[in-house]
């Protein structure tokens, strides 16, 4: 299996358009039920899911129905429930097939892409490669759309997402068995953090005396026969990132140009504690901890630790 940190705002809740939907409907996704997603409450957001389902399916709504089946399977995914999460994106795409407006044709490409992901995860890359080919040449079309509506944002999420999946396609070939983490890469381009490509990284043992292993465990753990553990974490909601230096000495004194450094993001930070730009898109903290941002289509800010320096030219 392939676990991969998915770039931040290309999972379906960041992604999916909800015009067409109550106000009732719209509300709940992205008020309640996207803020358990966004604070890792991933088995409350498939029950809010699950309460909200009869609403739309009452009012024989597919398109809100297809929606919060949805969202409910990117939860699934974060739970590692994959199964389920697979069946329900694809009976959302079955839904989303029977609308015909243009902003159903691009919530159907985003379920396109879900569902390749899924089956990226599991390997199944002949299914991979269809669904991902399919939700391009949706895309095209919604990217038109788009702008045509002169809504840049969702444009340049097109473009974004289908770069996203031709990293993913061309990576399906090259990895090797076993577990596997895909991180994605970014570096400036035109003075913005950007997706430019994906790092696979192969899990690792480190071994620990038990006196620094007992930090890395819950507060009620006692280490007794445990000298090792396993980096990276292989779960979907510890989300990693690489960042490609440009500069030698850059975030790391040991870095040099083309390198690639593995961070793990670990909170959300306020924009008052620090103003990033353009021209300063992460920061070395004194505690060691790097934040950055913002990216394409996302202006949040993160604060993250980084875990590991992959030389140019090598990978794990």
């Amino acid at each position: 299996m392939r676990i991969v940190s998915i770039p931040v705002g290309l999972t379906p809740h960041h992604l999916l358009a909800l015009r067409g939907i109550s106000t009732f409907m719209a509300d709940q996704l992205t008020g309640p039920i996207s803020q358990s997603i966004n604070s890792g409450h991933y088995d409350e957001a498939v029950n809010k899911t699950e309460q909200l389902f009869p609403t739309a399916r009452n009012a024989r709504d597919p398109n809100a129905q297809a929606l919060v089946y949805l969202y409910q399977a990117e939860a699934l995914y974060r739970l590692m429930r994959l199964e389920e999460a697979l069946e329900h994106t694809r009976q959302a795409a079955v839904w989303l097939r029977s609308e015909v407006t243009q902003v159903a044709t691009y919530n159907q490409a985003v379920a396109l892409y879900f569902e390749g992901l899924l089956h990226f995860i599991l390997r199944a890359d002949t299914h991979a490669l269809h669904a991902f080919n399919t939700a391009q040449e949706a895309l095209v079309q919604s990217e038109r759309f788009w702008d045509f509506e002169q809504n840049a944002i969702r444009s340049t999420t097109c473009r974004t997402l289908a770069r996203w999946m031709s990293t993913l396609r061309n990576l399906t070939g090259s990895t090797p068995p076993g577990g596997l983490m895909i991180v994605p890469v970014y570096e400036m381009v035109n003075r913005t953090l950007t997706l430019v490509d994906a790092v696979p990284v192969t899990p690792f043992l480190v071994q620990l005396p038990k006196d620094a292993l007992a930090a890395y465990l819950p507060e009620n753990y006692v280490p007794l026969e445990i000298e090792a553990v396993l980096f990276l974490q292989l779960w979907p909601d510890v989300h990693y990132l690489a960042l490609r230096i440009l500069r030698k000495g850059e975030l790391v004194r040991q870095s040099q140009v083309g390198d690639i450094l593995l961070i793990e993001a670990t909170s959300s930070v306020s924009p008052q504690e620090i103003t990033l730009t353009r021209d300063m898109p992460f920061v070395r903290r004194a505690d060691g901890k790097i934040i950055f941002g913002p990216y394409e289509q996302q202006d949040e800010i993160f604060s993250g630790i980084p875990r590991l320096l992959i030389k140019k030219g090598t990978k794990l």
